[in-house]
């Protein structure tokens, strides 16, 4: 199963959103995972990644795999958000669940869809989260069917830094 999926890990610095950005320019893959400097990688993550993927592999609209977070955990097997209100909906409910959507580390993205996104990503460094943004982005538009899979699987945790700049801050 090699080659279906990069794997590039980003330090933070004063550039944090145009290095997000930069991963995607990198990728060559159908599928990105970003993996933030400050985030556990649960064991057996790739084993999950991977599976979660096959899963979805013959289902072409599915354009990001998000996974549970520990103040966000999706129960139900087979949960998918089909349109951008379903996703607003779901982002609106509770500070965890939006949280949870902008937690970088805890989604993948199928590069088809989001190599278009990247100049939206890049418009929204400002914002911090031009991940999210270009996922929104993704969704918004009607005619190419995009769907998020949410998996009920957690593949990483969100640890606060002792010192310095916290992400977590900011949200």
């Amino acid at each position: 199963e090699a080659g279906q999926l990069e794997f590039i890990r980003h330090e933070q610095n004063i550039g944090m959103s145009a290095n997000f950005m930069r991963t995607f320019e990198l990728c060559k893959t159908e599928w990105l995972w970003v993996v933030s400097d400050d985030d556990e990688i649960h064991d057996g993550a790739i084993k999950n990644i991977l599976d979660n993927m096959n899963k979805v592999a013959k289902q072409k609209n599915v354009a990001f795999i998000k996974f549970s977070a520990k103040v966000c955990f999706v129960t139900e097997e087979n949960k998918y958000l089909n349109d951008l209100n379903e996703l607003i909906e779901v982002i609106t409910t509770s500070d965890n669940y939006f949280n949870s959507y902008i937690f970088l580390t805890n989604g993948l993205y199928r590069m088809p869809y989001f190599k278009s996104e990247v100049e939206t990503g890049y418009q929204y460094c400002n914002t911090y989260v031009p991940h999210l943004m270009m996922v929104i982005s993704c969704m918004a538009k009607l005619n190419i069917g995009a769907k998020i899979y949410c998996s009920p699987n957690q593949v990483v945790t969100y640890t606060v830094p002792k010192m310095g700049y916290s992400y977590g801050l900011l949200a």
